[in-house]
């Protein structure tokens, strides 16, 4: 394994929440927004069903990024911004991919900046219904 990602690199996850996960998953963040946890309340919103709440995703979403990373060193966020253009839905299959847009190597020599963007669409369509871009800041164990 190289001693630093490259620029290209895909970090892949397939996300498939039943009802049941959607629901533990608002409650796990806090979201109370009952259309996480109420089919009613779901239909009253003009939703088929109910809908995965936007921080329980984006969670998952952004822990792939120092998951995978952490194979190279030390890893830390540094930012990160997201912007949902349609809901997700339970018992649905979902592509998230995050991809390595740059790695440059900071001034103080010992670490590298990280820039991703990343998307999550429907296994059965490619257009994004989730999009983001985030930058930490990599430690590797070993000089590259």
């Amino acid at each position: 394994m190289s001693a630093l990602p490259s620029v290209g690199d895909r970090i892949e996850k397939r996300l498939l929440l039943s009802a049941d996960e959607v629901r533990a998953g608002a409650v796990s963040v806090g979201d109370e927004n009952s259309v996480h946890h109420e089919a009613e309340a779901a239909a009253a919103a003009g939703l088929p069903s109910i809908i995965a709440s936007g921080s329980h995703v984006f969670g998952v979403f952004s822990a792939m990024i120092p998951s995978h990373l952490i194979r190279y060193g030390a890893m830390l966020g540094a930012e990160m911004d997201v912007r949902f253009s349609a809901p997700i839905f339970p018992d649905t299959p979902y592509d998230m991919i995050w991809t390595i847009a740059e790695l440059a190597a900071r001034k103080n020599g010992n670490s590298y900046d990280v820039r991703l963007t990343g998307e999550i669409h429907s296994a059965e369509n490619e257009r994004p219904l989730v999009t983001a871009n985030a930058r930490g800041v990599l430690f590797p164990t070993t000089a590259s």
